[in-house]
């Protein structure tokens, strides 16, 4: 898929793999937002302007959700979502709670929040593409991500549109 032009959101994008992302996206021409829970070094586009820069936390739906509202407003449409955000927490089975709601927020339901309100938009355009970033199952506490379609969807191949590609990588 060629980038020029193309509206890509990347989360996770203040340092490692998502900021890598970012100035690859944003040197192939693409119309980039950046989204973290923390600014971190700018990213300037081919055309030399900085990319975007929107304040969200992954960890919470309503973030994901005003995310996605706020790109299809200001940019129209979305033609890559890169779900990138991750974090990693030394802890073992007695770590709190709170800390076991939070890394699963983040490293995987922040996945579903960003398919249940960004895949919409899509399938009524007929293209876009979605990018998850599967947290290593070696890190701490972390589990292998999945990668299912959202109930309802159309199968992979049947024209709608939708394609699923499952990459994981050691």
């Amino acid at each position: 898929m060629p980038f020029t032009d193309r509206v890509v959101v990347v989360t996770g994008s203040s340092r490692g793999i998502g900021h890598a992302l970012a100035q690859r996206f944003a040197a192939a021409g693409a119309r980039l937002v950046l989204a973290d829970i923390e600014s971190g070094e700018d990213v300037r586009l081919a055309d030399g302007k900085l990319a975007r820069f929107v304040r969200t936390d992954v960890g919470s739906e309503s973030d994901v959700k005003a995310l996605v509202d706020s790109v299809l407003v200001s940019e129209g449409q979305i033609d890559l979502f890169a779900s990138n955000a991750g974090i990693s927490i030394e802890m073992d089975a007695s770590a709190a709670e709170a800390d076991w709601q939070r890394i699963v927020a983040i490293n995987q339901m922040s996945h579903v929040w960003v398919a249940r309100h960004a895949l919409p938009a899509m399938l009524e355009r007929g293209e876009g593409h979605l990018l998850i970033t599967p947290p290593h199952p070696a890190s701490s506490a972390r589990s292998r991500a999945w990668a299912t379609p959202p109930q309802n969807t159309p199968p992979s191949g049947s024209g709608s549109g939708w394609r699923s590609r499952t990459v994981v990588a050691a």
